[in-house]
């Protein structure tokens, strides 16, 4: 059987991160601080309107340079983004204003129009691109509902991104239409995901405040009800609620989104910078406010970015301030349509991170030490000291990592976990308790089994009978999907396996972290643990046995909620910031 190369991990996440613009990781600490400045804001909602409207005349930025509401500079299909990107532009000189910022508000829909009847159609063309390489574009195009008489609005979005790999072509595109209000409310919506042969539809409808949803997959139909309470922005979200009412210097905003892609409703904030003139591709400079945008998606897992916007509230401009170097920026719908001809990125490289030094080719080294440096952050704090990792500091932003072959009965004993039950209990993901996943653990594994060889057979069925391929959907597949396919990537094949290992009472988790390859790249990775006896065993379905020492692992999950990016997210936050070389080999 084939084995999958890491990398190819990386473009099943990327029609997720088209529509987030960017991927990151927010502390449950800044999430505490969001919940204080929204307390914040309900006590201060009564001074909000009359202090805005005394700074109503900071709501436009100096005329010069600002670009039209039609974002018709086009992009050239030869120009890139400059290094320049990766650090906020220097600002222009500020404008007489108030010292005094606005306070919070929360921004609800519901609460007046966002567009009106004479701004339709209104359209909005993205190119989108990864450090400086262009994937592909996003489409807006928003018009008047066929039905007479309602102040509704259809919303199409169209994100399509292309690659090469190994010279073949590949295109994922997601379709999206729905229906809503003048006022942002969502009123139903159809998303489809597309990548060759393989689609995924959604359909959604708001039925008394709850959003009913149905997600067929290969034939696998899956039901979900989402609570949404009024005032919930539909699919336009962040561009509506700028365009609404443009935010001013210093003006803090919180809102409530539907993410279609997350099939879930994330927490917003919304901070306004100052006026500063900053770079745009072929259109020179422009004075466009910068805001902040911060998306929880639960209490750990977040979208961070930077938006730049003129005096209408369009944006013209997004980078990413943490994870993946992504960034997008406005251009012509003309251009988008050139566009059809290609425009790729070969071979995901932006999804690696380079390792220095040299990995054995035909043999498996017993210990490797890594030499791992921090951008701002500690490698001593991101790396677990367990199992086969030890981690000794060098300095605050570096460390030396060993990682070292252990055999099956040498690992060290450890204290059992206190929720110990958390690793063996079903959950949207591993969903333990359904009939045909424990028929197929039954079946893949004899009976009469110790733990560690009958860990080691459920691991070689995964193994055999997965077809290592990239899944390019932004859908997260559960372990009953991945055994109906019997298709998938590092992700699918650490779900079943993990699925399959507590259908036979064996406590097992999803590990993730970075994967080492001869060829100098470290890649992200998934795989999963069997806790057997007194310690968590590492084991690999991809490659069929147990891990060696070419993985570096950050984190482990049980994946017991409904949002299994918590898994993922943070590894792809946290690579851009780490450098690792190779020290020693034996």
């Amino acid at each position: 059987m084939s084995v999958l190369h890491p990398c190819r991990w990386a473009p099943r996440l990327l029609p997720l991160v088209l529509f987030c613009l960017a991927l990151g990781c927010d502390s449950a600490q800044q999430k505490r601080e969001a919940a204080g400045r929204a307390l914040a804001a309900q006590q201060n909602a009564a001074a909000a309107e009359a202090l805005e409207a005394e700074q109503a005349g900071d709501a436009s930025p100096p005329a010069t340079g600002s670009p039209g509401t039609t974002g018709e500079k086009a992009v050239s299909s030869s120009v890139t983004p400059t290094a320049e990107l990766e650090s906020p532009p220097r600002s222009a000189s500020p404008s007489p204003q108030s010292t005094t910022p606005p306070p919070t508000s929360v921004a609800l829909a519901g609460d007046g129009p966002w567009i009106t009847a004479e701004q339709l159609p209104w359209e909005a063309a993205f190119l989108q691109y990864v450090g400086n390489a262009r994937i592909g574009y996003t489409h807006f195009k928003i018009s008047a509902s066929a039905l007479e008489g309602t102040k509704q609005i259809t919303v199409q979005r169209t994100d399509s991104v292309e690659f090469m790999r190994a010279g073949q072509l590949s295109r994922v595109e997601i379709q999206f239409e729905s229906l809503e209000s003048m006022n942002g409310g969502l009123v139903d919506f159809t998303e489809t995901t597309t990548h060759g042969d393989n689609v995924t539809t959604t359909e959604g409808k708001l039925v008394r405040q709850v959003l009913k949803l149905k997600t067929e997959v290969a034939g696998t139909i899956k039901t979900q009800s989402i609570p949404m309470e009024a005032g919930t922005w539909g699919a336009m979200g962040v561009q509506a609620v700028l365009m609404q009412k443009p935010m001013v210097r210093g003006e803090k905003r919180i809102i409530k989104i539907f993410l279609p892609q997350l099939k879930r409703i994330v927490d917003t904030e919304l901070i306004a910078g100052d006026w500063e003139t900053t770079t745009l591709p072929e259109s020179g400079h422009a004075e466009l406010l910068p805001v902040d945008i911060v998306m929880m998606a639960d209490e750990d897992n977040g979208v961070r970015t930077r938006n730049w916007v003129d005096a209408q509230g369009e944006i013209q401009k997004t980078v990413s301030l943490s994870g993946l170097n992504m960034s997008t920026f406005r251009t012509t719908v003309a251009m988008i349509e050139s566009m059809q001809a290609g425009y790729e990125i070969d071979d995901m490289e932006s999804f690696d991170i380079p390792l220095a030094g040299t990995l054995p080719q035909d043999s498996q080294p017993q210990t490797i030490v890594y030499k791992v440096d921090g951008l701002g952050v500690d490698p001593y704090d991101l790396l677990p000291r367990e199992g086969a990792q030890a981690v000794q500091s060098v300095s605050a932003r570096s460390a030396a990592l060993t990682v070292q072959h252990i055999a099956l009965a040498d690992f060290p004993a450890i204290a059992a976990p206190d929720n110990l039950s958390d690793y063996l209990a079903a959950s949207p993901f591993l969903q333990t308790e359904h009939p045909k996943l424990k028929a197929l653990s039954l079946k893949a594994a004899q009976a009469e089994l110790n733990s560690t060889d009958l860990a080691l057979e459920l691991t070689q069925w995964v193994f055999q009978n997965m077809q290592l391929e990239p899944t390019l959907s932004s859908h997260f597949e559960t372990a009953l999907e991945a055994s109906q396919s019997l298709k998938g990537d590092s992700t699918e094949c650490a779900v079943l396996l993990a699925t399959l290992l507590r259908c036979r009472d064996i406590p097992a988790r999803c590990a993730s972290g970075l994967l080492a390859s001869p060829d100098g790249k470290l890649s992200f990775h998934m795989w999963t643990e069997a806790w057997i006896d007194d310690h968590w065993l590492p084991l690999d379905a991809t490659r069929g046995g147990p891990t060696n020492t070419n993985y570096i692992k950050l984190l482990d999950s049980p994946l017991s909620s409904e949002n299994p990016y918590g898994a993922i997210l943070p590894v792809l936050e946290v690579m851009p910031k780490l450098e690792i070389g190779i020290s020693m080999v034996e």
